[in-house]
């Protein structure tokens, strides 16, 4: 991936759009969302998809990001879109997982 020129506001953790392309097993769809640099992607993937388990990553790429770094961390800043993955998988609240 060729690097990409950021505004220094971006990477300290300024707001921007990112596009995130949602693909399932029906199909895929564009979402466009406000973010911070400094959002975690365990944050930014409970706004994407609330529903279902997910997985981010760059577009046309298999890695997926670790939930606990921040967008700056993982390189998203300046990407024009990236991937989430929606599994089949329903999310497990905390407190059925305590039963």
């Amino acid at each position: 991936m060729p690097p990409v020129a950021c505004d220094p506001q971006l990477m300290a953790g300024g707001e921007f759009v990112l596009k995130v392309k949602v693909v399932s097993r029906g199909g895929h769809e564009l979402k466009e969302i406000k973010v911070k640099g400094t959002d975690l992607v365990s944050e930014v993937k409970e706004r994407v998809e609330p529903t279902f388990e997910s997985k981010l990553r760059f577009a046309g790429t298999f890695d997926e990001f670790p939930d606990d770094l921040s967008l700056v961390d993982v390189g998203v800043v300046g990407e024009p879109e990236v991937e989430l993955i929606r599994s089949c998988m329903m999310k497990v609240k905390e407190s059925e997982e305590a039963s």
